[in-house]
């Protein structure tokens, strides 16, 4: 995104903000869970999470 076009980007948040907002919210949520498992010293849930999340991409591949 920081190398593409300033004006396309502003046009496409602009358009579409509920969803931009729901995704970047999302994507907080997510952050937050991620520093609660390290700021807990949770090394068994934060393995895990990257597993499942590398599953996840890996299925989403080969589809």
């Amino acid at each position: 995104i920081a190398s593409s076009d300033a004006v396309m980007w502003r046009d496409i948040c602009i358009n579409n903000p509920d969803q931009i907002i729901k995704h970047i919210e999302g994507y907080q949520e997510s952050l937050s869970s991620i520093a609660h498992l390290i700021k807990n010293n949770q090394p068994e849930e934060l393995e895990k999470l990257f597993s499942d999340a590398k599953s996840a991409r890996d299925n989403w591949l080969k589809n």
